[in-house]
């Protein structure tokens, strides 16, 4: 039974694009990432280098879990404060969005944060500096954590949420995210694969988050709430 799931698992959609990405990680460790940083790092000046650093900024989690915190909490007290009045559907649905938020930032900084730690790859400034190129695993110094990036990571994560809630604007949430991807390889801050993987992360860990927990969860505009039985457990629609 065990090796009937195992093998299930293991050729499952999830895995099978999991173990793609890892796959086409290590060949960009091999081949392409040191080159790229490099290049980069000949051809880009100082000023340019902080330009992309400052766009770097729009993947910053905190912004993003702090809106998400204000959905879920505005949300939920607005909910009790007009309950059992039937706007209160509309603020359960809030609620719930917020919380969606949430639960997938958790997920995703989570796996970002624990590979950061164990696997220590050293960033391009150690490349560019001492010409270091590698990792350091399980070394616990905090300046060797470039793989995979986080603000990839959290830059997909919040593009992914917000386009389930906004699906009209996803193609510009989702371009921001792909901006920031580039801007922390371009500002040499990153490697190639560290914001693939990055990226990967905070798309899979929003699907997952979704597809187990908060397939409830609708657009706010265009489509419609529905909350958890916790919630109130009436659809709202159009």
């Amino acid at each position: 039974m065990k090796r009937r799931a195992l093998a299930a698992w293991m050729t499952s959609p999830l895995a099978v694009v999991t173990g793609l990405m890892t796959l086409a990680s290590i060949v960009l460790m091999l081949t392409l990432d040191r080159p790229i940083a490099e290049l980069i790092h000949q051809y880009t000046r100082r000023g340019d280098q902080q330009f992309w650093r400052s766009v770097s900024r729009i993947g910053e989690s905190w912004f993003y879990v702090a809106f998400f915190v204000f959905l879920y909490l505005g949300g939920r007290a607005l909910f009790l404060w007009s309950a059992p009045q039937p706007a209160a559907r509309v603020y359960a649905g809030i609620a719930r969005a917020g919380l969606f938020g949430l639960a997938s930032y958790a997920l995703s900084g989570a796996i970002v944060h624990s590979l950061k730690y164990v696997l220590g790859r050293f960033r391009p400034k150690h490349l560019i500096g001492q010409g270091d190129y590698g990792f350091a695993v399980l070394a616990g110094d905090p300046s060797y954590n470039s793989f995979p990036s986080g603000h990839a990571q959290s830059a997909f994560t919040a593009a992914c949420v917000l386009s389930v809630l906004f699906p009209k604007a996803a193609w510009a949430f989702l371009s921001l995210a792909v901006l920031v991807a580039a801007s922390r390889v371009l500002g040499g801050a990153h490697f190639v694969s560290d914001v693939l993987f990055g990226s990967y992360v905070g798309i899979v860990s929003v699907l997952l988050i979704r597809r187990h927990w908060f397939a409830d969860v609708g657009a706010i505009r265009g489509g419609v709430f529905r909350p958890s039985a916790g919630y109130g457990g009436v659809v709202h629609g159009k």
